[in-house]
Parts: structure tokens; C-alpha cells; sequence
């Protein structure tokens, strides 16, 4: 996952990977454009 500044209260998620292994397959989520980037909620757990 790729955020876009993680010193704020709340980065904003910008693209994420996620990777099958089973199906030996990657997808590639974008999230700017026409979709909303998401808040990364409760940052102190990461």
C-alpha cells in the first residue's frame, strides 16, 4: 500500500498491490482519478 504523506493525522491511501499466490496472480488498485482516495483510520496501530 502506498499513501500519499504519512506524517498527517490521516494519509490518504493512493494505490495498493494484492498478491495470490495460489493463482500465481497481482492486481493493481488505483485509487485516484475518479475514485476517492480511503483515510488510513487508527495509524497508531500500524
Amino acid at each position: 500500500m502506498r499513501y500519499d504523506d504519512w506524517n498527517k493525522d490521516e494519509p490518504l491511501l493512493l494505490e495498493r498491490v494484492k498478491i495470490k499466490l495460489r493463482e500465481l496472480d497481482i492486481d493493481f488498485f488505483d485509487y485516484s482519478g475518479k475514485f476517492e482516495p480511503v483515510p488510513l483510520l487508527n495509524k497508531a496501530s500500524f
